[in-house]
């Protein structure tokens, strides 16, 4: 969904497809975890690419949600290593430009 204020592929049709469409959640706490990443902000390194969740303020996110434990915790993990998956492909794609 963010894609598409961003232009990435996806949102173009360049791609597969929306890996929101592609990896929907299958879980009550997986549609929980969703909300709270879609809002999570993340943390930047000196060359302004992102590095991670900023996990204080998630956390506090999925508290205030009343998302908490260890369900919680391995979803939200689950989430970021998702993000640096799609970071290595898309540096991987760039590369190859």
């Amino acid at each position: 969904q963010n894609c598409r204020y961003a232009n990435e592929p996806c949102a173009r049709g360049t791609e597969q497809g929306c890996p929101s469409d592609i990896n929907p959640p299958h879980s009550s706490d997986g549609f929980r975890a969703w909300e709270i990443i879609e809002k999570a902000p993340l943390r930047w390194g000196p060359m302004g690419e992102p590095v991670g969740f900023d996990w204080p303020a998630l956390l506090a996110l999925a508290s205030a949600k009343s998302f908490t434990g260890e369900i919680a915790v391995e979803l939200l993990q689950a989430a970021e290593d998702g993000l640096f998956e799609g970071l290595a492909k898309r540096a991987e794609i760039a590369g190859q430009a």
